[in-house]
């Protein structure tokens, strides 16, 4: 008999750095993990990945945001674009 399991390989396009925490939340349904489940990967509480999901990750640091990207075992890519006559 053949063990064959295909691979799923999905992705996400985040336009914007204000569009990653929804692209953190949907890939962690995706991977069907509950929020228990992905804070036990980085060693947090739940009550703190719900907090996180709940308000867009406002107060996670990036060292956190690293840590959650981690524990989903995802892969993110940035990529900047500006133009030499860009004023602020």
């Amino acid at each position: 008999m053949n063990d064959f399991n295909p691979v799923r390989v999905m992705s996400s396009v985040v336009d914007s750095f204000h569009e990653l925490p929804q692209a953190l939340v949907k890939a962690r349904i995706a991977l069907r993990l509950s929020q228990k489940a992905l804070a036990d990967n980085p060693g947090m509480q739940e009550q703190q990945i719900q907090r996180y999901e709940s308000t867009d990750y406002q107060s996670a640091s990036m060292s956190r945001l690293h840590d959650v990207v981690q524990a989903l075992g995802v892969s993110v890519r940035i990529e900047f674009k500006y133009t030499t006559d860009a004023r602020p």
